[in-house]
């Protein structure tokens, strides 16, 4: 999912984040379909991987992002109106999406929850400082867009400590995402 513009190549997750700053926060995917054919013609992808590249854009300039009223909301579970006055206090403590939180789009913090147990502090080898992240900001770093070398690495960076088997298991189950995104890239490169 990548183009080429003066010989260099160019990521959906690059475009994506110039929409986001030509168009500001509130980018659609139709206005980043336009802008994508207006300055980026060759680039090829999905019109699914959009949403998500925009949703991260966004985060990424520290912009709110939408959320759909849906049982759960990227796998964060969300409050719904029937929640009585005393539990929609305690939900956002619990990490849950509320229904003020739906109203003004905005999700609950990573700190607040289960997520929380994915950061780890990284130190800049350049100056010293450091910051909290997570295995999407590592992902969205390094501009990883196909799904299984996403899905491998998330297994490589914690191996056992995802509460979803062993440490052997997540080798295993790494190595057979790595497989597949062989064979991904190798569609990919035949359809060049």
């Amino acid at each position: 999912m990548s183009s080429s513009r003066n010989g260099s190549t160019v990521s959906l997750s690059a475009v994506v984040r110039e929409v986001v700053a030509h168009h500001g926060a509130g980018a659609t995917i139709e206005q980043a379909e336009q802008y994508i054919k207006t300055n980026h013609p060759k680039l090829k992808y999905k019109r699914q991987s959009l949403s998500p590249a925009l949703w991260n854009a966004r985060r990424m300039v520290g912009a709110p992002t939408p959320v759909a009223v849906t049982h759960t909301v990227m796998g964060i579970p969300v409050a719904t109106e029937e929640v009585s006055a005393v539990v929609e206090e305690e939900v956002p403590k619990a990490g849950l999406v509320t229904t003020q939180s739906l109203q003004t789009g905005l999700a609950a913090p990573i700190t607040s929850h289960e997520g929380r147990k994915y950061l780890r502090k990284i130190t800049s080898c350049v100056d010293g400082s450091s910051i909290d992240v997570d295995v999407y900001d590592v992902l969205e770093a390094f501009e990883v867009t196909c799904p299984a070398q996403a899905h491998a690495l998330k297994k490589l960076l914690v191996p056992g400590g995802r509460g979803k088997g062993d440490a052997l298991a997540d080798l295993v189950g790494a190595k057979a995402a790595i497989n597949r995104a062989i064979q991904l890239q190798a569609r990919r490169d035949e359809v060049k």
